[in-house]
């Protein structure tokens, strides 16, 4: 994807994924979201904050929140090489 768009794609789908957003939409934003920082390391910990915060009261959020933080966790010990 074209740098150019990244900015503007991560914005919308953070805003998703923070927001009042049905539970599919969270989930493939969690996605998103996760994606995007591998071109720019400093977001992985704002991801990882919002997830860690997040209440994730349905099991679909529950499941994909879990392996996305495992995924993040292990890329910040990683990007901190």
């Amino acid at each position: 994807m074209p740098e150019v768009f990244l900015g503007e794609i991560y914005d919308c789908y953070f805003r998703f994924l923070t927001g009042k957003e049905a539970i599919a939409v969270k989930v493939f934003s969690m996605i998103v979201c996760h994606k995007t920082p591998q071109q720019f390391p400093e977001l992985l910990a704002v991801i990882k904050d919002v997830l860690m915060k997040d209440e994730r009261k349905y099991k679909g959020i529950m499941s994909r929140g879990n392996k996305t933080l495992k995924l993040l966790q292990k890329e910040l010990s990683l990007a901190q090489l």
